[in-house]
């Protein structure tokens, strides 16, 4: 394969990767409707500064509607503040 497959391939997943996300975070922000919800970012070495900024804040449920994914490839997810306590 030519360099230019490689980066090809390399934004195909990220971009499943981002519809997975959103899929998911939708689904949760249906199921936990009207509720407190904190950014949840998976703080490794290779999380941005957007992300790990946000990380642990609180969110009214109304503000969470279309927030994340943030960029391609982010793997953030909303959760409960009582999942955020277990965490």
């Amino acid at each position: 394969m030519d360099g230019r497959t490689v980066g090809w391939s390399k934004r195909i997943g990220e971009l499943a990767n981002s519809v997975v996300m959103d899929t998911y975070n939708s689904a949760l922000r249906i199921i936990f409707y009207k509720k407190i919800l904190v950014f949840y970012a998976t703080m490794d070495e290779s999380v941005c500064p957007i992300c790990s900024s946000l990380h642990g804040i609180e969110f009214k449920y109304n503000d969470t509607n279309n927030f994340l994914p943030i960029h391609p490839d982010c793997r953030c997810l909303w959760i409960t503040k009582k999942e955020a306590r277990r965490r």
